[in-house]
């Protein structure tokens, strides 16, 4: 069987970046159905929505974020009405976890959570039958008869058995997730929701990674497709020992580890630069005090992140963060004082501002529930709206503000912009 994998890029000027284009997701899928079925299926990841018809499959997966669920839509219909591909259509991906009553109709079946195991019950599935039996088929959700069938989602997959391919792309920095899930449950984030409690990579497993694709390519650059790489307890220190036996510290360069601050101890930063970072990454979200017990549940403090970048600073090892804001009940005020707090930052440390981004009801989250019961968004609703990535000319779109009452979207663009807070130079225009 011919599988053509296809996720909708959100800057079309990734397309042409062999790594940013790939997409991790896929990946994990294409090993463990070869790792089950070696040698029996094709795989081909399309970067452009006419790849799908092109590449000749016999099977279309597809996989999307909310901001870009209606292109996904689009992506659908087209491959039924104009490209006339008559074989079974799968989709997946945060969104439809979220919101799996969005399933499209002229899909054959969508898939909730992880996607490796019903991807390949799936693939078993339809090279037998073109309407088989989906009733047993574990995460699968599908239209019968009108209404809308859900299977239970697979028991979570053991990440340390997941097979990885460390020569792929050996010029390229090498992404891998080494956790997933999240044991905190931040307002806007539907991390915790989605994929339930934390399952680590091991460290033995990370460090067997590591050292194999360092010594098969002599690539020694690493990205850590993580939001919480320190969730996992302990599991920093026995990944320094091992590299440390192993005669490969100060080897890699991982660029970058993002972390929650309030995990970090006084020798975290120190361990985290001998095992190869290069940049740290941190969630701020906001550092106005009230915001940010209100975003992050009050699961960091002020006194994390100030510890955290004065760590970094004295380990002389950069260190960044991006802020989320438009939550509602943010006043002026308060954005202001975030704002002023990362400057002074700025000024004084190695901490340096990422990017704005602004707070959206992604379905899933708990901001998505508050903002379904007011009406706000709904199941139907022009999901384009959703725009979250400050620096991107999304916003010159109408998209979703949710603090119109507290702080006018007039006046929180104005802020942004006046503040210089915006990125590469793309400011939000109110339309």
């Amino acid at each position: 069987m011919r599988i053509t994998m296809f996720k909708v890029l959100q800057r079309h000027g990734w397309i042409k970046n062999s790594f940013a284009s790939h997409y991790l997701g896929f990946q994990y899928m294409k090993n463990y159905i070869e790792q089950h079925e070696p040698g029996k299926h094709e795989f081909f990841v399309a970067k452009w929505m006419e790849e799908c018809q092109t590449s000749k499959p016999d099977m279309v997966m597809i996989s999307s974020v909310t901001e870009a669920w209606m292109d996904a839509c689009i992506t659908v219909q087209w491959l039924r009405n104009r490209a006339h591909f008559t074989g079974p259509i799968i989709i997946g991906g945060p969104h439809l976890t979220g919101l799996p009553e969005s399933l499209p109709y002229q899909v054959d079946c969508g898939v909730v959570g992880e996607g490796e195991i019903p991807a390949l019950e799936l693939v078993r599935a339809y090279e037998k039958e073109r309407n088989p039996d989906l009733s047993q088929i574990p995460g699968a959700i599908y239209w019968e008869d009108g209404e809308l069938k859900k299977n239970p989602r697979p028991e979570p997959i053991d990440v340390n058995a997941l097979p990885i391919d460390t020569e792929r792309m050996p010029k390229e920095r090498f992404d891998i997730a080494t956790i997933r899930g999240c044991p905190f449950c931040c307002q806007h984030c539907v991390e915790w929701r989605n994929q339930g409690k934390p399952r680590a990579v091991s460290a033995e497993r990370l460090a067997e990674i590591m050292s194999r694709r360092y010594r098969s390519t002599g690539n020694p650059q690493f990205f850590f497709q993580d939001d919480t790489f320190l969730a996992a307890p302990g599991r920093l220190e026995k990944l320094h020992a091992i590299l440390a036996k192993m005669d490969l510290l100060n080897t890699f360069k991982i660029n970058p580890i993002s972390l929650n601050a309030n995990l970090v101890e006084d020798h975290t930063i120190q361990l985290l630069k001998e095992i190869g970072a290069i940049r740290l990454g941190m969630g701020c979200e906001s550092l106005n005090p009230r915001m940010l017990k209100a975003i992050k549940s009050n699961v960091v403090s002020p006194e994390d992140i100030e510890r955290t970048i004065r760590l970094a600073t004295k380990a002389n090892l950069p260190i960044g963060g991006s802020q989320v804001y438009g939550f509602p009940g943010e006043t002026y005020d308060e954005l202001v004082d975030s704002i002023k707090r990362v400057r002074a930052y700025e000024r004084s440390s190695n901490f340096r501002h990422w990017e704005v981004y602004v707070c959206q009801p992604f379905p899933g989250s708990t901001l998505w529930q508050k903002a379904l019961k007011s009406g706000l968004v709904s199941k139907d609703m022009d999901f384009s709206r959703m725009r979250i990535d400050g620096d991107y000319v999304w916003f010159r779109s109408d998209w979703l503000y949710l603090n119109e009452e507290t702080l006018p979207k007039k006046q929180f663009c104005e802020t942004i912009k006046g503040f210089k807070m915006k990125s590469r130079g793309h400011y939000l225009e109110v339309r």
